[in-house]
């Protein structure tokens, strides 16, 4: 028996800041035939969706402003006050130095430098949904990551 490995019933959030790689983005996923996509340009703008809707993952393009892993710092801080445990996907455009440590820390399922194929994106989401992270405790991205400023520091 075969399982089907696609994105029909999958609903993603995308965040980018660069319009034409949201684009690009967007018509990979489409043409994986996700279910649903909504793709955003900022950090805040990631938040708010994810206090609107579910998503069953977040597709996070490492430069976007003022960072990304400032963005997933909130979240599964609980600082966000959003869902922790989105499945969570880094896209970066080259290797940097602790890059996979601090994915790591911040419980990142995979991070795919771009270029990236379409069958590549697809299988890693699909990985990241089906294999979710045990999450830590709020208090434990504290310790590792510093708490950043760019929603107004402390709620």
């Amino acid at each position: 028996m075969t399982i089907q490995r696609d994105l029909r019933d999958f609903s993603i959030l995308v965040v980018a800041e660069r319009e034409l790689l949201r684009r690009i983005l967007v018509c990979m996923l489409k043409g994986e035939r996700c279910a649903r996509i909504l793709a955003v340009e900022s950090a805040q703008g990631a938040i708010n969706a994810l206090h609107r809707d579910h998503y069953h993952l977040m597709l996070c393009d490492q430069a976007i402003r003022p960072d990304a892993t400032d963005l997933l710092y909130q979240v599964r801080s609980g600082r966000a006050g959003c869902v922790r445990d989105i499945p969570a996907v880094l896209l970066t455009h080259r290797d940097k130095p602790g890059l996979p440590d601090m994915a790591s820390v911040l419980q990142v399922h995979s991070c795919l430098t771009r270029p990236v194929t379409s069958d590549q994106l697809r299988d890693a989401i699909i990985d990241a949904v089906e294999d979710p992270v045990a999450l830590r405790e709020p208090d434990a991205y504290r310790v590792v990551v510093e708490p950043p400023s760019f929603l107004g520091g402390e709620r």
